[in-house]
């Protein structure tokens, strides 16, 4: 029992001389006249080297209408403060702590084309790790919300691009050089959290320098390149369409005498403009491409237009009256389309049902034909 009381007493004390030390590296490093408003480089001609990592948390929002994305990162940003170093030997051997964000000189952080408010890299009440050495590390984070342009060409099979472009708000090349310690981005440990439509493909991080007014400014660039899940489009809206299609094929094999020729056909034709609407909804009202997903039902509703037109026209030579003369075309119509010997007693019912199937053959190879040039265009 005293040897657990007396290693409890040592523990305690080991416990209170490191906060003592600690307290002690605060006291002697910012007993000076160290300035956070100064840049931390003794030499002030050389640059001062600025990493700067993305942490990704989560995949927020992907609007095509408005041609942006919002994403939920932690930044990683670290250099060197010449100014607040210590020996860890003069403080039992005390090599870090934790310092206010806003005690500290910290790197004016900016990121481009965001639609939220100006990014600060310092957060109210946020914290840095300082090292013995002066290397020093924050962690800003939030939802960035930046412009993106949105190509809705392979719409649902679409892939985007979105970049997140950080640079220095007051300091140039001269003064900061901003860069990533690694080009190859690597899948963070933890799962990222992703909207049910989109998921993250991959991240490529590029280092450039711009000039602006002759002035040289480091850039950060990531690309965050994410991938539309298209499952729910297939599911809902290619698959039904595709169907339709099949069923206004089935249009002209419907019999004239059934009497429901017309408004099977009409249906189709309004079953397939509010797939239009419903999908030209989702895209960009200004985009300087067309989605081929929406060019392929704008001509499915021409098809299904026209299948409404020779449906009524089949129907009005099939009622016509029988003692009228057929003409020359009529008659070539029926002996391209039935045979010879079935051509002895040629009437109007028989012109309506070599008009059907020559529509029936034409309507098959349209869909199949606009079908395939889908799938390929998508898929290219």
């Amino acid at each position: 029992m005293k040897t657990f009381r007396a290693v409890i007493w040592i523990l305690l004390i080991f416990d209170t001389r490191v906060e003592l030390n600690e307290l002690n590296v605060h006291k002697m490093i910012f007993s000076g006249n160290y300035s956070k408003d100064a840049r931390p480089k003794r030499n002030a001609t050389e640059a001062l080297s600025v990493y700067l990592n993305l942490v990704i948390s989560s995949i927020h929002d992907v609007d095509e209408k408005y041609q942006s994305i919002s994403i939920r990162t932690i930044l990683d940003i670290q250099w060197k403060d010449e100014f607040l170093t210590w020996n860890p030997d003069d403080f039992d051997g005390v090599k870090s702590i934790t310092v206010p964000g806003d005690k500290i000189w910290v790197p004016d952080i900016l990121m481009q084309d965001t639609f939220l408010s100006i990014f600060n890299s310092v957060e109210k009440n946020g914290r840095a790790i300082l090292k013995y050495d002066g290397h020093a590390t924050i962690w800003p984070g939030g939802l960035f919300k930046v412009a993106c342009k949105i190509s809705v060409k392979k719409f649902p099979f679409d892939k985007q691009t979105c970049p997140l472009d950080f640079l220095s708000w007051t300091r140039p090349s001269t003064s900061i050089r901003l860069k990533n310690s690694n080009t190859e981005w690597r899948p963070q440990d933890h799962s990222i959290l992703e909207k049910g439509e989109w998921y993250l493909q991959n991240v490529r991080i590029i280092n450039q320098t711009k000039i602006f007014e002759g002035v040289k400014w480091d850039h950060v660039l990531f690309l965050i390149d994410v991938k539309r899940k298209p499952l729910f489009h297939v599911v809902n809206v290619i698959i039904p369409v595709m169907l339709i299609s099949i069923l206004d094929v089935m249009c002209f094999v419907l019999p004239s005498e059934s009497g429901e020729r017309v408004g099977l056909s009409i249906s189709i034709f309004l079953t397939l403009t509010v797939f239009l609407s419903a999908v030209t909804s989702t895209l960009p009202e200004s985009s300087d491409e067309l989605a081929v997903f929406s060019l392929f039902l704008g001509l499915q509703v021409l098809g299904s237009a026209l299948s409404v037109i020779m449906t009524n026209i089949s129907l009005f030579l099939y009622f016509k009256d029988k003692q009228e003369t057929l003409s020359l075309m009529a008659m070539y119509l029926v002996k391209l389309f039935f045979m010879e010997n079935k051509c002895r007693n040629v009437t109007w019912h028989t012109v309506s049902r070599a008009l059907d199937r020559l529509c029936l053959v034409f309507a098959a190879i349209w869909h199949t034909v606009l079908i395939s040039s889908f799938l390929i265009a998508v898929y290219q």
